[in-house]
């Protein structure tokens, strides 16, 4: 068909709305006429209205349906007076409506004034084409052109102007719902800056230049198109064979609910003749309700030459599980026909995805202060048993206070089931604010389907606080469909299990977590692998908050850390004392010695003997506690090969180190991988792949005997198989390790982590 043509629909949120005082002028002798009773207007998120390409067949665009139930402008009226369209020979038109324009006027203003409110004031438009959201204003109405599809739909065009001075042309349909009931029901964008992004045929069906051009063309030359209707008779005859292949979006060579795949068929003349006027017949034999078109034109084939063919095949939402069986015959005009192929697939019913807020983060500083700018990261997951599909965020702001720095939108593209993305924010309270308690600001998530987004939910942000620490909380979607079972979720673990642990006043705990660097390269989640080790302790593991350390980014330099991981500990740990230590940031081996060295904040690993912190003088600190229970985990690695590893410039990669040194008689510890091998993180949970895991067992997952109970031993029994397995999908060789071997743990193998209810 040539280009594709881009119209675009609005996905229309459903709220019932009155149209103010803009009465316009008497319709139909009966005028206008008031509800008879009020409406109660439902609370309805602040987003753009969001606009995606529509499904079209060829030869023309079919038109789009609506996605979701769109915006109600309830405004009682007569039927109003019709006369009948001139008579010209054409095809019959649908009567004309006799002061309809004002009456389509304050339909669509009250729509937009309704949006607007939702959009601090301005009306918010999302491309789905570009990722842009647009802020409009409305430029002109051209009432005086407007398209009466049947009695009870019509639409116009509507100028709009942009904030950044583009100049867009928006199509509003307008439909009659129930008697006198009329509603906005879809946009299409015609226009930006005056260039079409598709046309209209004569029977007002939005079709790409290219084809109403070649249309035209073919209408000018009547004679030409008449005698391509007439079949040659062949003076040899033609053989055909065809194949047939699929093409669908998700890659499981089944056709899901909701999908739209490609049939590709190939049609090979092997005759020493031509083929005339080869016309594909599909058919289809399914319960399933699968849909597609019932022909296609191919033209002529030539002998020894091929031609192809591609048509949509459909499965609605409401698709039903089954086999499908496609028939295609490819018929010659002379009756040299092929002999007919089948295409058999599966059918499988839609899933329906579910998004929601999955974490919150602030930025370099962790806190949200008066007067400067904050940058928060918003992670979104999708929870549901199918992908979600141009998935986007919008940052809502409920106080004149506060100021949006860049854009509210951030897109997010596409979800499967279980993944997280994260969308990035910038916002900034003036010194005036004096609210109390969390910040006035909200996240609504949206997709393509317009069905399975979220209302708006609270980030729980407040001056001069960091996030709270359980940063997982669910908004129930807008699905119209039976939500299936959810596909479990990569960063769960970011919630710490409920636990009957007895609170220990004499645990202590060191955590470090370097993500930025001063000068070095950043290590992905460290410091968000710290936080939720923080929370799993105070909140499942029985450590008292005031005796727990957390040093992040640049609260984590050599001296700090020299700081915490000595005389802090020395000056508090007893006998009867527990100890947690826990470092997840990049680790250095001297390329001289082989030794493994702790980077801090403001480490050099050109430097490792002054500017990093050895493992083996944390050790010694360790062994010199009088506590016989503490525990190392080190979510680094040593090869200096990448990953959470790094080596001096100008040094070869993989320097092993020439052995791990001991740790103390008191001491467990867990590390990442062997030495010679790099730590990785797992991008869907946000985490580093030894941490992921390790939360992942105390929740349960590492409770081998089900007594309730993880032990360090079956805590490393769950870990090490599980990172081996996941890094390998990554195609890294990575084996967590424990010192004492396992098997010379002892009693060290049985001290009790969690005890989970």
């Amino acid at each position: 068909m040539g280009k594709t043509m881009v119209a675009l629909m609005a996905v229309l949120a459903a709220v019932p709305g009155r149209a103010g005082e803009d009465r316009g002028k008497p319709y139909g002798g009966g005028g206008y006429r008031p509800p008879p009773q009020p409406y109660v207007q439902p609370y309805a998120p602040p987003q753009p209205a969001y606009v995606s390409p529509p499904t079209y067949y060829q030869p023309t665009y079919s038109k789009p349906s609506i996605i979701q139930e769109p915006y109600q402008y309830r405004r009682h009226v007569d039927p109003g007076h019709w006369k009948p369209p001139p008579s010209d020979g054409g095809p019959e038109m649908p009567p004309v409506m006799v002061d309809f324009p004002d009456v389509y006027k304050a339909v669509v203003q009250a729509y937009l004034k309704e949006q607007s409110e939702k959009g601090s004031g301005e009306f918010l438009l999302k491309d789905d084409v570009s990722g842009h959201v647009f802020r409009l204003r409305v430029a002109g109405y051209s009432k005086d052109s407007i398209v009466q599809l049947s009695r009870d739909e019509a639409f116009a065009c509507v100028q709009f102007e942009s904030g950044s001075g583009e100049k867009l042309d928006l199509d509003f349909y307008v439909k009659k719902r129930d008697v006198g009931e009329w509603a906005v029901s879809k946009i299409y964008v015609h226009k930006v800056d005056g260039k079409a992004r598709f046309v209209y045929n004569a029977d007002h069906q939005p079709v790409s230049p290219e084809s109403l051009a070649s249309a035209a063309a073919a209408a000018r030359s009547p004679g030409k198109a008449a005698a391509s209707k007439v079949v040659p008779k062949p003076k040899q005859p033609a053989k055909l064979s065809a194949q047939i292949s699929l093409r669908e979006p998700s890659g499981n060579d089944a056709l899901d609910g909701g999908e739209t795949g490609k049939l590709n068929v190939t049609v090979f003349n092997a005759g020493p003749g031509p083929a005339y006027a080869v016309r594909l017949a599909l058919t289809v034999d399914s319960k399933a309700q699968v849909r597609v078109p019932s022909s296609l034109e191919l033209g002529d084939i030539k002998a020894g030459q091929t031609a192809t063919g591609e048509v949509s095949i459909e499965a609605p939402e409401d698709v039903v599980s089954g086999k499908v069986k496609v028939t295609v015959e490819a018929r010659e005009g002379n009756g040299f026909d092929a002999e007919p192929i089948v295409m058999e697939l599966e059918a499988r019913a839609f899933k329906a995805p579910r998004l929601e807020v999955a974490g919150v983060a602030v930025g370099p500083g962790k806190v949200v202060k008066a007067g400067e700018p904050t940058k928060v990261s918003v992670a979104v997951r999708n929870a549901g048993a199918g992908p979600a599909g141009g998935v986007a965020a919008f940052l809502s702001i409920g106080s004149q206070d506060i100021f949006m720095s860049g854009e509210p939108s951030a897109s997010i593209g596409e979800l499967k089931p279980g993944q997280t993305k994260t969308a990035e924010f910038e916002f900034f309270v003036n010194k005036r604010y004096k609210g109390q308690g969390a910040l006035p600001i909200s996240v609504n998530l949206s997709e393509s389907r317009g069905k399975y987004g979220t209302e708006a939910a609270s980030l729980n942000l407040a001056l001069g606080k960091a996030p709270p620490a359980t940063k997982v909380f669910a908004v129930k979607g807008k699905e119209s469909l039976p939500e299936p079972e959810a596909a479990p979720a990569a960063d769960d673990v970011d919630i710490p299990p409920k636990a009957r642990t007895e609170r220990d006043p004499q645990a202590y705990a060191v955590l470090i977590g370097i993500e930025k660097y001063r000068d070095l390269p950043a290590v992905e989640f460290a410091s968000q692998d710290a936080d939720i080790m923080q929370s799993y302790l105070t909140r499942a593991m029985g450590y008292d908050v005031r005796n727990v350390v957390v040093l992040q980014d640049d609260r984590a330099t050599l001296t700090d850390m020299a700081t915490f991981l000595g005389p802090w500990l020395e000056d508090r740990v007893t006998a009867g004392s527990k100890v947690f230590v826990y470092y997840a940031g990049h680790g250095a081996p001297n390329p001289r010695t082989g030794e493994g060295y702790l980077i801090p904040y403001d480490g050099n690993p050109n430097y490792v003997e002054t500017k990093a912190f050895s493992v083996k003088q944390l050790y010694a600190n360790l062994a010199k506690l009088p506590s016989k229970d503490v525990t190392v985990v080190l979510d680094a690695c040593f090869s200096g090969a990448g990953g959470r590893s790094i080596i001096a410039k100008g040094a070869r990669p993989l320097v092993t180190m020439t052995k791990a040194p001991s740790p103390g008689e008191n001491m467990a510890v867990i590390t990442a991988a062997g030495n010679d091998q790099i730590s990785t993180f797992y991008p869907e949970a946000r985490h580093g792949m030894l941490t992921y895991f390790l939360l992942k067992g105390l929740r349960g997952g590492a409770d081998a005997d089900g007594d309730k109970a993880v032990t360090t031993a079956e805590l490393f029994d769950f870990v090490a198989p599980s990172v081996e397995t996941e890094a390998r999908k990554q195609h890294v060789e990575q084996t967590p390790t424990i010192n004492p071997a396992r098997g010379a743990l002892g009693d060290k193998g049985s001290r009790v982590w969690v005890k989970l209810r």
